[in-house]
């Protein structure tokens, strides 16, 4: 006789026709309803939609700083690099993903893009009204803020949503790293970072923000909206109560010294998103009716577009390598999601993420529970020995 002790993972697969899609390992039911719709979704449909990445923006690409993103988009979509610039847009792309643009691109790019936009495709623009660069001394330009624009930026400003030249700052934020100098030790800490912003949900019926409570933006720059009039613009995400502006160029080298007017300009808007009917880019003749003439008309010119969806994202980096922290990967592939017209998979996956922060108090809150904590024990042994001691008296006159 013998005993034997196995550990066993519950697995599952759903086998359609001749496709299969497995469930390796269930080990929690946070998530399990999104995971198994999203399964009987990847085997019962004929294709997976199509994601393109604006190539050549001088940005992050699949290549180089979007590869976490890669990984997480491709697991529901197809997902590859569009080059506008010598080719037209691909018939099959189901969402664009415009991510950091630093430099003005062709106008060929530009055209074709805002010619898909026409044609209902839904894009996320990934967009900052800043260039920081933390290498080096402030005498070389090391930890400072500069304002930058692209022609990217007037673009998602003639649909509603374009970066102001400033970054967010704000009370709710979150903390980095950074080394902290000790004699001959450096030590690495964790320090308070208001530039780290901790965006909220402004509309909660939206359905980006169903059980989805945050975002991590770092380096945010704030939105300035300008709605056309069949395209209403939502916030999505704001800045708190307890939040403001810095204007360009700004030193943000950690640890970053707050002024007393920082916290001046609550709800900045950093996420935004526009769904309805919008005009070209191009419909105005100021923008140049010979261009339109050109070698770039690919198609029959559209003026007005069809009802189609477009998301405005404050925070360049927001997917990247770097930025794509837990909060923001779930957020991603809601908005891919959403942009795709598949909401019901964003209520599902939305489910299982939440966050609950501390309310945030006050000095005199925070001293009184303080004072609180110190004597409150205290006191309670002083009244419970008076109690017993009285007690005691009584007994024995008794």
């Amino acid at each position: 006789d013998k005993v034997e002790m196995k550990r066993v993972y519950l697995g599952l697969v759903f086998i359609h026709g001749d496709r299969q899609e497995a469930l390796a390992a269930i080990t929690s039911t946070s998530g399990l309803e999104y995971q198994l719709t999203s399964a009987i979704r990847r085997v019962t449909r004929r294709s997976l939609g199509n994601v393109g990445v604006l190539a050549e923006t001088g940005g992050p690409s699949l290549m180089q700083g979007l590869g976490r993103m890669q990984q997480a988009v491709s697991r529901e979509y197809r997902i590859r690099e569009v080059n506008l610039a010598t080719s037209p847009m691909p018939a099959d792309i189901t969402v664009m993903i415009v991510a950091g643009a630093t430099r003005n691109l062709p106008d060929t790019v530009l055209y074709r893009l805002d010619q898909y936009v026409m044609r209902g495709g839904p894009v996320m623009f990934l967009l900052s009204g800043a260039t920081v660069n933390m290498q080096g001394s402030p005498q070389q330009g090391g930890g400072i803020a500069f304002a930058s624009s692209s022609n990217v930026d007037s673009l998602a400003g003639h649909y509603g949503a374009g970066p102001q030249p400033s970054l967010v700052i704000d009370a709710r934020h979150n903390q980095i790293r950074a080394v902290q100098t000790l004699g001959f030790l450096q030590l690495p800490v964790l320090i308070d970072y208001p530039l780290y912003v901790v965006g909220s949900a402004s509309d909660q019926d939206h359905v980006l923000n169903r059980h989805l409570d945050r975002l991590d933006l770092l380096f945010a720059s704030p939105l300035t909206l300008q709605p056309q009039p069949e395209a209403p613009l939502t916030v999505v995400v704001q800045s708190s109560e307890r939040s403001g502006v810095r204007s360009l160029p700004t030193m943000v080298q950690p640890p970053l010294e707050e002024a007393p007017n920082d916290y001046t300009s609550p709800h900045q808007p950093l996420v935004v998103s526009a769904e309805g009917i919008l005009a070209s880019f191009y419909a105005a003749t100021s923008r140049g009716a010979e261009f339109l003439l050109g070698p770039v008309y690919d198609t029959a010119f559209i003026a007005r577009s069809v009802p189609t969806r477009l998301l405005f994202v404050g925070d360049a980096d927001l997917v990247s390598d770097q930025g794509l922290t837990s909060y923001n990967q779930v957020f991603l592939l809601n908005a891919t999601d959403w942009l795709a017209r598949n909401d019901l998979l964003v209520a599902l996956r939305s489910r299982q993420v939440e966050d609950r922060p501390l309310d945030e108090l006050d000095a005199g809150g925070r001293a009184r529970i303080k004072w609180a904590n110190l004597l409150g024990p205290a006191l309670f042994v002083v009244i419970f020995g008076l109690a017993r001691w009285r007690r005691r008296v009584s007994s024995k006159r008794s």
